[in-house]
Formats: structure tokens, sequence, C-alpha cells
């Protein structure tokens, strides 16, 4: 059985009920190939259902006559939403703006901690050309909450776009010429906020420059926004490629193409057979599927005195625990002291000199990192 894949011309639209002629190549390993044509009937997106828990779906700030609503279509990634806000005949009242000026649909989680939230606005159908359809962070979902957005609209302007003080105004930088289909992102490291846009998912940049929140209470949400802008009117997108994880998730996706701690994704798997497990791997910034040790962690003596150890890495993430130790016997069980936890700063190479001196007491001495997960 030779698997055969049919990818369309950019561009192409599938009308649900009409036939489109296709035609099909199969190549085995040794190259022979057979080629079909056959005609083939396009048919409905099956309405996924509505997402559960932990995901949930509101409106914020001026609230329509009728709710926003979504769909949540799990194996495939794929969000539907139909956002609505404000009332008719109060203008921009279903917008995402500056102090309390807010009328959205907001399909969100709750989240903690770093985080990489991608998706690609497949596409947005609404009558007001600055409407909007994006990925949200927000401190609560109280209108006129800080909170940073990353939003493409049908005119063609893909915006990053920030409050940060409650109720306060907000900031923006704006790239033109961007439509749907679009890939956008937003990154949180601590409470520093940075957004990207691509348009194939690969190749990415920054737009704008990083903006810093004071976030507090336990009360965080990221998710899906869409707002009509004019009040009382709908804005419908459809978001597909979206994914909300962690740092070392995004890692995982990055490199495996699942965000799961499982077989050759999983932590302690070495797939490139370099010896260094993919945590470690993760730790050091090195890649899991190409073997490489220049950037290991590495043993040598402290400069001019040829009798105390020194170990020296790139401490590359904030979101796992390095740890040095030492020990003077390698023999079962051996017993490691640690000699430093996180030393240094992240994306530095670091290096600890040993707490103990070569000699006629101590003629031994090993040191090793350990990498574990708070």
């Amino acid at each position: 059985i030779v698997p055969v894949i049919f990818t369309p011309p950019s561009g192409t639209v599938f009308t649900p009920g009409t036939t489109r002629v296709v035609t099909a190549t199969a190549t085995d390993a040794s190259l022979h190939y057979a080629r079909a044509t056959f005609t083939v009937t396009v048919l409905p997106y099956p309405t996924p259902p509505a997402p559960v828990a932990p995901w949930s779906v509101q409106n914020i700030g001026a609230q329509p006559v009728v709710s926003g609503t979504a769909q949540h279509d799990v194996a495939n990634r794929v969000f539907l939403v139909s956002g609505t806000g404000g009332t008719t005949g109060t203008g921009a009242s279903g917008d995402i703006w500056s102090g309390n000026s807010e009328g959205f649909t907001y399909v969100s989680r709750p989240w903690t901690g770093d985080g990489v939230f991608t998706a690609r606005v497949w596409s947005l159908t609404a009558t007001d050309s600055g409407a909007k359809a994006g990925l949200m962070f927000r401190e609560t979902t109280a209108t006129g909450a800080k909170n940073s957005i990353v939003y493409l609209s049908p005119s063609g302007a893909a915006v990053f776009q920030n409050k940060t003080t409650t109720g306060g105004g907000v900031t923006s930088s704006t790239a033109t010429g961007r439509a749907a289909p679009e890939w956008i992102r937003l990154v949180r490291s601590g409470n520093t906020f940075t957004a990207f846009l691509s348009a194939d998912g690969t190749a990415w940049t920054q737009q704008g420059t990083a903006v810093t929140h004071t976030l507090t209470g336990t009360a965080l949400t990221v998710g899906l926004a869409v707002a009509p802008r004019t009040g009382g009117l709908t804005a419908s997108a459809i978001f597909d490629n979206a994914t909300f994880l962690t740092p070392r998730e995004a890692w995982r996706f990055a490199a495996f193409n699942t965000e799961a701690d499982t077989g050759t994704a999983a932590d302690l798997a070495d797939p490139d057979g370099d010896g260094a497990p993919n945590l470690l791997e993760y730790a050091l910034g090195t890649s899991p599927t190409q073997a490489a040790s220049s950037a290991f962690p590495s043993v040598s003596f402290l400069p001019a005195t040829g009798s105390v150890l020194q170990l020296s890495f790139v401490r590359s993430r904030t979101d796992v625990t390095y740890i040095v130790e030492a020990t003077s016997d390698l023999t079962p069980p051996a017993t490691w002291i640690a000699i430093a936890t996180n030393p240094g700063n992240v994306g530095q190479y670091v290096t600890v000199s040993d707490s103990a001196v070569l000699g006629p007491v101590t003629p031994r001495r090993f040191l090793r990192l350990r990498v574990t997960i708070p």
C-alpha cells in the first residue's frame, strides 16, 4: 500500500456540493509511480461541537442582543467563532479598544506561566473592514481588563495591540497587506508579550516590539477573540492549526509535531542517539533530532590551578532547574552533592567551579549537570 496525499494549489477554493477533477500520483521507494485522474465531490465541513472545559465562550464588554458562539474541532485544531458585540445603532461598540470600549466574543481557557500561542486565521467574514480576529491574553474577563492581542482585519491590517493598565489606552503596531489565510503568534515570557506574523507558518516576522505588563491575580486567560467592530453585526472567523502550548510543549511540537510527552518526543527519549535525552537537549538549546555534542556540558580545569575542576554549559531556559553536582566516588550508590543551582543567567554560557581541590585527600573528582522540571 502506497499512501497518496493530494495537496491543492495555493488559493484553491472548494465549494460544498461542487465537483473537482483531481490528478493523483503515487510513488514508491524505487521511484516507480502510478497516476490517476478522478472526480471528487466536495462535502461540507461537519460542524464541530461547542468547546468543552477548560474552554469557555463569553461576550466581553458591551453585550449584544445575540451572544457569540464557537465550535471546536479538537482533532484538527480548528475553531469556528461567530463574534458579536455591542448593539445596533451605537457605532463601534463591538470592538476591542481602549478604556472600557469593548464588545466582542472571547473563546478562552485559564493559563498560568509562559506560553506560545499560535493559530492561522483561515478566514474572516465581516461587514466592517475594521473587524478583528486574533489571539488574546487577558488579566481577567472583566470589561477594560489589561490585555495583549495580535489580530487580523478584513482591511488587510495585522495588528499587535496592548492595554497595559485597566481601563487605559491602547498602543499598537500595524502591518499592512496581510490577508487571510495568515498565521499569527503571541508569546508570553514572564509578563512580556511578543507578537509574530507568518504567511506559511514556518518563516516568522516579529510585529512591533515586545510589551511588558504587570499582570496579577489568578484569573489569567488566553484564547481567540472575534469582534465585528460595528455594534449589532456579526463577524465569523475560522482558526486552524490552533495550539496553546507551554514553551517545552512548543519545542516538542516543532521537533516532533506533537506536544505529548510520549514516544520519540518523551523527555527521556534520545531519538538522535547522541547520549542526551530530549529534556537535556531542551535545557541546552540543542536539536533533539540532529546529533551534535559541541554544545554539551564540558569539564576542564580552572585556569592557573590545575587542581580545581569546572563545568561549563549553556543555560537556555527559564522553565527548568539546572543543578551542578559533584562526587569523589562513582562506586554505587554514588553520593552526589549539589554545588550550584541555576547558576548564571538565562541565555548565558555558565561556568561553575568545584568546591574541592584535587590532591592527596581528594585524588578523584567528578562533576555532572542534572536538569529537572520544577
